[in-house]
């Protein structure tokens, strides 16, 4: 077994990805669910006390202290908007681990597997965070190498945007993840949004960590070589240092005192700048249509916290559960296990009527199920919505319901030809 220590940020993103299946769209989801299911990790900043993540405006704390933890995988559209979308790691592969069971977390911010590949993954994901997290920080770089000529411009202040004595204005673009063969992936996302180019005629330069330097060596881009592909991302190979986009395109890159020397300065470029269009590159980059809602719970986890307070041994009408083991995906979701040997499928759904939604009335799979929906009860709204598929469809609608009424976990039998709802003893161990 392997035991890997984790920081504070990654522990609480792996967290949410236990808690939740699903894939992070962005800083702004992590927000809102951290901010609702683990204040306790959500902590405020030391030298302002009035001050928390959470209740900065859009989340902006908490999102700013995240934005290093998530991988760029591109853009993509939601609703009628296009948005960036991330992962944790290169691809979804660690999510899947831990919904398996494959890695589970421990105390302290540590977490367990057996895997030696994916302790190598979880060890890499941290490294990412890791020079990501340094290469923010190029503010206190700046100030312990006074030497580089290079400043901030302050009129771009949540950008890093640096300029030179001759006004020749460098964009630094932020690594973004690990590729084989010793290549290193940028993405050049905060550059090409907004109007920052058409402000100013910026170059763009990224830093390659050399041992434990973040900014060990600066490599240059002119903006006019930029303007021909517009890429998104762009990899640099450092054995080679050729440097190339997702294409095969080429990108010269230059030394500081190259890029000082010989870049256009600040006014350069006019007709390219003035032609520059964000939303027409952004239609460009966004590669799929995705749905509305990306961070729904996943059913069995939300049973299992909602209804079951994360413990899977209770008492109903009488009878020990002693066991609740998730099942095929072409019927129920769960099958309770009870002490004398027998068995009851539940099928576990967001709200009431994704149960017909999903045409579960008609499928011989859900004779005799049981309902379990994290939408708060409301006896005459089901009953009104079940009764009449219930004359319908028979036994393939639920005649037992567990919910949540009145923040208090329930158990409920339909008595259909009294219309009204039997409660049924419930006791958690």
């Amino acid at each position: 077994m392997y035991l890997i220590k984790l920081n504070e940020k990654l522990y609480l993103t792996l967290l949410l990805i236990t808690r939740f299946n699903t894939n992070f769209f962005n800083t702004n989801d992590i927000a809102i669910l951290a901010n609702k299911y683990y204040k306790e990790l959500v902590r405020a900043k030391k030298f302002k006390k009035d001050y928390k993540y959470l209740e900065d405006t859009n989340f902006g704390g908490l999102r700013g202290n995240l934005s290093t933890i998530l991988t760029l995988r591109g853009l993509v559209k939601r609703g009628s908007r296009i948005i960036a979308t991330y992962s944790l790691g290169n691809d979804f592969r660690l999510k899947n681990a831990i919904q398996k069971g494959e890695v589970i977390l421990g105390k302290d911010f540590t977490v367990k597997t057996n895997s030696s590949g994916l302790k190598d993954l979880l060890e890499k994901v941290d490294q990412q965070h890791s020079l990501r997290e340094a290469q923010a920080h190029v503010k206190q770089w700046l100030n312990r190498n006074k030497s580089i000529p290079i400043k901030r411009d302050n009129d771009f202040p949540k950008d890093a945007v640096f300029k030179t004595e001759n006004n020749k204005f460098l964009f630094r673009i932020l690594f973004n993840n690990f590729l084989k063969g010793g290549i290193f992936e940028y993405h050049l996302l905060s550059y090409w949004e907004g109007n920052k180019i058409k402000r100013k005629n910026m170059h763009i330069f990224f830093a390659v960590p050399i041992k434990k330097n973040p900014f060990g060596e600066l490599f240059f881009i002119k903006v006019e070589d930029l303007f021909l592909h517009e890429p998104l991302f762009l990899e640099f190979n450092n054995v080679t240092k050729e440097c190339k986009d997702k294409n095969g395109n080429t990108y010269k890159v230059y030394s500081l005192e190259n890029a000082i020397e010989e870049f256009s300065d600040q006014y350069g470029n006019e007709v390219a700048r003035l032609a520059y269009s964000w939303k027409e590159l952004k239609e460009k980059f966004c590669e799929q249509e995705t749905e509305l809602e990306v961070r729904k719970e996943n059913e069995s986890n939300s049973f299992i916290n909602l209804f079951l307070d994360w413990s899977k041994k209770f008492r109903i009408n009488g009878k020990d559960v002693i066991d609740v083991v998730q099942i095929g995906s072409s019927g129920p979701d769960i099958e309770l296990i009870f002490s004398g040997g027998t068995k009851q499928k539940v099928e576990l759904e967001h709200t009431w009527s994704s149960y017909f939604n999903h045409g579960h009335q008609n499928n011989n799979a859900f004779k005799n199920v049981w309902i379990f929906a994290e939408e708060p009860w409301d006896a005459s709204k089901v009953f009104q919505l079940f009764k009449s598929q219930k004359v319908l469809n028979g036994d393939r609608v639920p005649d037992v319901f567990l919910c949540i009424d009145n923040g208090i976990r329930k158990v409920y039998q339909a008595k259909w030809e009294k219309e009204k709802f039997l409660e049924l003893p419930v006791v958690f161990k």
